[in-house]
């Protein structure tokens, strides 16, 4: 494999690979909340077919999430911009990566080896199927907080979508920044944020949600964080979307700027 031949990816050597996924383990406290998940993202349509998987975030005319897509679109551009501007940067542990579409844009980018994280199978398993061909890119099913990655072994940790998944945000950033080589960063989007009571209300936004949806349990498995949460670890917002060009852009030009912050903390 020719991530482990350039000498700078993770040692996977003696792991198992099941249907082209490497087997890391940890994950069984995570049964349920991949069983609620899924389920949850059925309901809604967002489990799409190999074929739409293989071309996103561009979707087809006429999508019925296309907006959203287009979001997350520009998320991926302005992240892939980055990244390009900081070839030291060579090494990304994408946890949460889901069906890994995000991980295979990233591994485009010259020079980068991407590992795709989940403790979802199904959705690793698609990934690998759809995205298993390119030599920069691995799915590991794993529990990122369970000790089977080494330590200062990647260069960029990416929760991108998923740190609404993870109940304590004071327990997880020390433990994803353990895993960053020095000068490494952790990057955070595509995730609300909240001020205040705030997530309070937002809280019950989502607990009518999922009542309304049928799947209640997966109220309890969605956190509403607030940004007083991440500033023990002094962060850096590389996007605000409070900012008054920001919301302009979006309300009056109808951008597809994402309405999400973006967070940097460095080792």
């Amino acid at each position: 494999m020719e991530m482990e031949r350039q000498g700078a990816g993770l040692d996977l050597e003696g792991v198992p690979k099941i249907n082209g996924v490497w087997q890391l383990g940890g994950t069984g406290a995570f049964a349920d909340l991949e069983r609620d998940y899924l389920e949850v993202r059925d309901l809604e349509g967002r489990l799409p077919a190999d074929d739409l998987v293989r071309d996103l975030p561009v979707t087809p005319a006429g999508h019925r999430l296309a907006a959203e897509w287009r979001v997350r679109a520009w998320t991926l551009s302005r992240l892939r911009a980055y990244l390009e501007g900081r070839p030291e940067l060579a090494v990304i542990l994408d946890v949460g990566c889901g069906n890994g579409w995000m991980s295979a844009r990233l591994a485009e980018v010259p020079g980068r080896l991407v590992y795709g994280l989940d403790v979802n199978r199904p959705e690793l398993e698609q990934g690998a199927r759809v995205f298993g061909r390119c030599p920069r890119l691995a799915f590991l099913f794993a529990d990122v907080t369970a000790g089977g990655i080494p330590s200062a072994s990647v260069d960029v940790v990416l929760l991108a979508g998923a740190i609404q998944y993870f109940p304590d945000i004071g327990g997880l950033v020390p433990g994803l920044l353990r895993l960053l080589r020095p000068g490494g960063e952790l990057h955070i989007l595509d995730s609300p944020f909240y001020a205040g009571a705030e997530a309070d209300r937002a809280r019950g936004r989502s607990e009518r949600y999922y009542h309304r949806l049928g799947c209640p349990a997966m109220a309890a498995r969605y956190h509403h964080h607030r940004f007083e949460e991440l500033a023990p670890f002094a962060p850096l917002c590389l996007h605000d979307p409070t900012a008054i060009l920001s919301r302009v852009r979006r309300r009056l030009l109808h951008t597809s700027e994402s309405p999400f912050p973006w967070f940097r903390i460095g080792t």
